[in-house]
């Protein structure tokens, strides 16, 4: 899916969808606008914190030269997930 409000919203209703994959700068428009998380780079490397109230991870920016590397890793999802969880704002599903 492209840039726009259309797979944006797509992106933040499935953020806690790990089949779904989500390009780096959607998934920073999402936390930061959608769910409400600060977003400060970290000073070395390709870090950047996220935080939100008491709950505060990590993700790294990928670093990949072809379209299928330019996602966010799964563990970086996960620990989107467990934040958004811990705070509320999205459920877990039981399958």
């Amino acid at each position: 899916m492209g840039k726009g409000k259309s797979s944006r919203g797509y992106y933040a209703e499935n953020i806690g969808n790990l089949g779904v994959p989500i390009p780096w700068d959607d998934f920073v428009y999402v936390m930061a606008h959608h769910f409400g998380f600060e977003v400060d780079m970290k000073k070395a490397g390709r870090g950047f914190a996220f935080t939100r109230g008491s709950e505060t991870f990590t993700a790294y920016r990928p670093h990949g030269k072809t379209m299928k590397e330019r996602y966010v890793h799964k563990a970086d999802r996960l620990k989107a997930r467990t934040a958004l969880m811990n705070l509320g704002l999205i459920e877990e599903k039981v399958r």
